[in-house]
């Protein structure tokens, strides 16, 4: 009889040793072997997940030769699970699209409905602006340059076009001039 595989703590308490993982391509190997036939194939790429109908896709089990769906495997393969996630979101924005009309209608109707309390008529408003005339920023940045800093920024940036104060000429030098 083996003893299991365990390692002493410095509490004296045993806790059990970590098992190698597996390489994912292995395991995954192991398992999709196990899968009955028509999910093997769509686990080695046999059997195009496209072609697979909605019933199938949303519910996870494949149909079985007499058309009734079969049981769900343990392990589902990744381009299924890839498959599913596309259908569910095309689906989902379809739908949205659908129903954009009523959902709007609704709205409208909260916003401008006098029965309605202020505040939910007000986030109805609110709601239809921010979705169809632009949200506001959450924060507007207004920054106002310091003169001092300006000062120095022009004498980093150009110390050759610095003069000193303008000369004002002397009358001697307006007469001649």
């Amino acid at each position: 009889m083996t003893e299991p595989r365990t390692a002493w703590t410095g509490g004296g308490k045993k806790i059990p040793k970590p098992r190698k993982p597996h390489a994912p391509s292995q395991l995954n190997a192991k398992r999709f072997a196990m899968l009955p036939g028509r999910w093997r194939a769509v686990a080695e790429g046999k059997l195009d997940v496209t072609e697979l109908d909605d019933e199938e896709i949303f519910s996870g089990r494949l149909r079985q030769s007499d058309g009734v769906l079969g049981p769900r495997p343990p392990l589902l393969p990744q381009q299924f699970i890839d498959e599913q996630q596309r259908r569910l979101l095309n689906w989902s924005a379809a739908h949205v699209r659908e129903s954009l009309r009523d959902v709007l209608r609704t709205i409208t109707e909260i916003a401008t409905d006098p029965n309605n309390s202020s505040g939910d008529r007000l986030k109805a408003a609110f709601w239809i602006a921010e979705r169809f005339m632009g949200k506001v920023p959450d924060r507007l940045m207004i920054a106002a340059e310091d003169p001092v800093e300006s000062l120095f920024r022009s004498i980093l940036e150009d110390p050759d076009g610095l003069t000193a104060a303008p000369h004002e000429p002397s009358a001697e030098e307006r007469s001649q001039g």
